[in-house]
């Protein structure tokens, strides 16, 4: 991976913590991919932008604070 890709991913991953952080799910959503696949832990995969936004991250924001890192 080239320098330029690797300031792409780092950028990427700045924005998504920020979101994450925020608890901003419809910016998290707009990340993924209609054909996304999130495996949680001990959990069924969960696939598609709008069901991972909807079913993994507005639950979890909605009963939890973030602060990643």
């Amino acid at each position: 991976m080239g320098e330029q890709e690797v300031r792409k991913v780092e950028e990427l991953f700045r924005t998504f913590i920020a979101a994450f952080n925020d608890g901003d799910s419809d910016a998290l959503r707009s990340m993924y991919t209609e054909d996304a696949v999130v495996i949680p832990p001990g959990s069924p995969e969960v696939r598609g932008a709008d069901t991972i936004a909807d079913q993994l991250w507005k639950p979890m924001f909605e009963a939890f604070t973030a602060d990643a890192e």
